[in-house]
């Protein structure tokens, strides 16, 4: 992470006040917003995976820890590492308003179909302290004193870790590296004022990655190809989200997650889930209904096996499809 000093320092008051603070904050923003109905639950700290102590700063299979727990100087290291994070967001920001000014300058704006997403949740490499250093391994600097001040620098790799990154998952558990919500869930901004009926309101339609292309294309009236220089070529995955984007009603999902052995399958509100490696717990399927505990709060796998059996079954043919390798045994 790096951003220019005089954007981080402004920012470090607002991580000062630590991630059990502002989850409840942003979970509450949430609820006020419409994300959220006031029936689901912010769910505890997350676990921080099994690694290295040295890599997951001495808490691998235990809870986040509090806040207000750490010692004084671990937390303004750690306001300053996430002051950092954010000053890069506000950079990314800027650009994105700077490109919306020359379609606007440029008579563009009204018929240019803006798609905005981000990466597949907050990354918790490695322990609620991050890394230093371009290796990611090694114990984690404790920066104090002047030294903050070289946090975000050039020539620097600093992460800012697991605790972070479940504030940045609010309220979803998890991260990146894993299928729970907290690592397959993210934004989609869609904005066209040209092609959309309708503007300003939450879709509640479950979207994928692989709709951008579907999406792209229905959107110039142009057709996927069923071969390239006479070879025939993979069929495209995913919809287009136009129709959703449009008010029509959100269409039935089935779809199929698997990373370094983390797995999931989603069956419209039915969700399977498998941990992965780098758990302290034994590993096993979890069942949830994301309708009602979108959360992943409530375990209904030993209530529910025929579910639970139904969509392992079907991440499995999935699995097999796609060529996920190596395949497991369930």
């Amino acid at each position: 992470m790096q951003a220019p000093r005089d954007s981080i320092d402004p920012l470090v008051d607002t991580y000062r006040k630590g991630w059990d603070v502002l989850r409840e904050m942003r979970f509450r923003k949430q609820k006020k917003l419409g994300m959220f109905p006031d029936s689901v639950k912010l769910p505890p700290r997350s676990m921080v995976p099994v690694d290295e102590p040295a890599i997951a700063n001495g808490y691998e299979g235990m809870p986040n820890p509090a806040w207000e727990a750490l010692a004084p100087n671990r937390r303004e290291d750690l306001a300053y590492r996430m002051a950092t994070f954010a000053a890069m967001v506000m950079h990314v920001d800027k650009g994105i308003g700077d490109l919306v000014a020359y379609l606007k300058a440029t008579g563009q704006f009204e018929n240019t179909l803006i798609l905005f997403t981000s990466d597949n949740g907050a990354c918790y490499e490695w322990g609620p302290f991050g890394f230093d250093g371009r290796s990611r391994t090694g114990v984690t600097k404790l920066h104090e004193g002047d030294e903050l001040q070289s946090i975000g620098g050039p020539g620097t790799h600093h992460s800012y870790g697991s605790g972070w990154a479940n504030l940045g998952n609010t309220p979803f558990r998890l991260y990146k590296h894993f299928n729970h919500e907290g690592g397959i869930v993210a934004p989609c901004v869609i904005h066209w004022p040209d092609g959309l009926e309708q503007s300003g309101v939450w879709i509640e339609q479950r979207a994928h990655i692989a709709d951008v292309l579907p999406t792209l294309l229905s959107a110039v009236g142009a057709a996927y190809p069923l071969d390239f220089g006479g070879k025939e070529i993979q069929t495209a995955e995913g919809i287009s989200l136009l129709p959703a984007a449009n008010g029509n009603a959100p269409v039935t999902r089935r779809l199929g997650f698997e990373h370094q052995a983390s797995r999931a399958f989603i069956d419209g509100p039915w969700k399977v889930a498998w941990v992965g490696k780098r758990w302290p717990s034994e590993i096993r399927w979890e069942l949830y209904n994301l309708d009602e505990d979108p959360t992943e709060t409530n375990d209904l796998a030993g209530r529910m096996p025929e579910k639970l059996a139904e969509l392992t079954a079907r991440w499995l043919v999935w699995a097999k499809r796609v060529g996920v390798n190596p395949l497991p045994e369930l």
